[in-house]
């Protein structure tokens, strides 16, 4: 009885496909996309809108994350919940530069300023509010 030779692969590995290691698709644990709520397609649109007119804001040569933000005076959130068009909270009066530390800060307190105040119209429907104010420059 004799031995039967061994085939031997002579072809370059380079010539040689790849096989994938992987034999079945990775589970996704029944995790679904989240759909978007429609403050998130507010917000969204504010923001783009907000890129769209950034250059026409005093400062905006200083912008970076750990330095000035663009803040919106009157917040996209009170925006939204009080059914202001997107073109009014993105308008460049309703935008300042502001100190990072302090935009975080600030969160959703509006700042109502002879800017601004044509988004907000009259302040005395918001004189008891506390997310609210009005500065005099």
């Amino acid at each position: 009885m004799g031995l039967i030779p061994k085939k031997t692969d002579l072809t370059p590995v380079w010539d040689k496909k790849p096989q994938s290691k992987r034999t079945t698709k990775p589970k996704t644990k029944g995790k679904k996309k989240k759909s978007l709520t429609k403050f998130d397609k507010y917000r969204m649109r504010v923001n783009e809108l907000t890129e769209e007119v950034k250059h026409l804001i005093e400062g905006i040569e200083n912008r970076g994350w750990h330095k000035f933000h663009i803040d919106h005076k009157i917040s996209i959130k009170w925006g939204f919940d009080n059914n202001i068009p997107e073109k009014y909270i993105a308008h460049p009066d309703n935008l300042q530069m502001l100190w990072w530390k302090e935009n975080f800060n600030k969160n959703i307190v509006c700042e109502v300023d002879n800017k601004n105040q044509w988004i907000v119209g009259d302040l005395k429907v918001y004189e008891n509010r506390s997310d609210i104010y009005y500065r005099e420059d």
